[in-house]
């Protein structure tokens, strides 16, 4: 397990913090407009490097359920070639959570997978999405369950 890092949320959102496998690096970064903090593997050979990204929204009331039906919803109709694998649950920081695993592909061609985690707190989402390359998701699963099992809302 590497370093423990820190996320400012904003909007009276708590903070929250996660551990990364050792030699991942953190970035903090505003991409499309979304500020979000990102853990990034030192693996750079493909078009995809394999990471784990960490975003905050308000929910404006809704449940985990509505918030997450919501954005599979949003998913689904902005991703290229968006193919469904499968929802289910996980406990995140002691929390139910809920995910969903997709594949799709970026704006470069480079096809992916990505799984996106999300927990409410106090109504705030958390959404966490781990990326990897297409057929290259269980070679990194462990490093991702890594920050899922550290992931801590304080």
């Amino acid at each position: 397990m590497g370093l423990l890092f820190w996320g400012c949320a904003s909007g009276g959102a708590r903070s929250y913090s996660f551990s990364v496998p050792s030699g991942w690096k953190k970035v903090d970064t505003v991409l499309s407009g979304i500020r979000l903090t990102a853990a990034l593997s030192p693996d750079t050979a493909g078009q995809v490097r394999p990471n784990v990204s960490v975003t905050v929204a308000q929910t404006d009331g809704a449940s985990l359920d509505k918030y997450f039906d919501a954005n599979v919803r949003r998913i689904t109709g902005s991703v290229a070639r968006f193919r469904l694998i499968g929802k289910g649950e996980r406990s995140i920081g002691g929390m139910r959570g809920r995910w969903v695993d997709f594949t799709g592909q970026m704006a470069n061609k480079a096809e992916l997978e990505q799984r996106l985690y999300i927990v409410v707190y106090q109504g705030t989402a958390y959404l966490i999405t781990c990326t990897a390359a297409c057929g290259r998701w269980a070679r990194d699963e462990w490093r991702f369950n890594q920050v899922l099992d550290s992931f801590t809302i304080h």
